[in-house]
């Protein structure tokens, strides 16, 4: 009786010590990292890269647009001053109306990309309010 009484207690002890030593491990997984100097400078030089990209990007937009604006303005300006020789002076049913489709297509395209544009400005002026109401928070603080 007194050996089975042993092994259960042994048994009770091991349990124990297993279930403390699986919370020292948990505890071990939660520890924090910590971003060294070098690594923010790395990112502060990625989010250079990523706006020369993106001022890029817009470059090129800003140039189908205008683009796609001056050939528009062309063409009311040729039918209000009345040349014989605008687009829609010399074409015909089937022309006009491929090109219209075709117009019809860019425009709607263009709605499109502005309601895009909209919501990728809200995002990023939100993100950026954050990142400047945290830099504020963290001014007064050291002082």
């Amino acid at each position: 009786m007194k050996k089975y009484g042993y092994c259960i207690g042994v048994i009770i002890c091991l349990y124990i010590a297993v279930a403390v030593g699986q919370d020292f491990i948990k505890l071990s997984k939660t520890k924090k990292v910590y971003v060294s100097c070098q690594q923010y400078l790395e990112l502060a030089g990625d989010v250079i890269a990523s706006t020369n990209s993106f001022w890029g990007l817009c470059a090129d937009l800003l140039k189908s647009a205008s683009s796609i604006q001056q050939e528009s303005l062309g063409t009311v300006n040729s039918h209000i001053d009345g040349d014989k020789n605008c687009f829609l002076q010399q074409a015909d049913k089937v022309e006009r109306t491929n090109k219209f489709t075709k117009l019809m297509k860019i425009k709607n395209e263009l709605d499109r990309c502005i309601e895009d544009f909209y919501a990728m400005k809200q995002r990023l002026e939100a993100l950026i309010a954050d990142f400047n109401k945290e830099l504020l928070a963290n001014s007064f603080q050291i002082e």
